[in-house]
């Protein structure tokens, strides 16, 4: 389901984020979000970290990329390793 919200720049480049976002990915003051800019579009989305010791390495040692990129965006993982390793079925 797409939304659309308006919302206001602030003076100091701050802005507010609704409440249903807020409540939608359960963020708590001073959560991080990550901010993807692509020509003139922008997605802001959870910052999320999570243990990478359970997947990373799980074709041989983790790289330092593997658990940077984990942290990133988690929903990227799948296809980071597909694109590494190829498909292990």
């Amino acid at each position: 389901m797409v939304r659309q919200f308006i919302i206001r720049l602030r003076k100091n480049g701050q802005i507010t984020l609704p409440v249903d976002v807020r409540k939608r990915w359960k963020l708590e003051p001073n959560d991080e979000l990550i901010l993807i800019i692509k020509d003139d579009e922008c997605i802001i989305k959870p910052l999320k970290k999570v243990s990478v010791d359970s997947i990373a390495g799980k074709f041989g040692p983790a790289d330092k990329d593997e658990i940077e990129f984990a942290v990133m965006d988690t929903s990227l993982i799948s296809e980071y390793y597909l694109k590494k390793y190829g498909d292990s079925k």
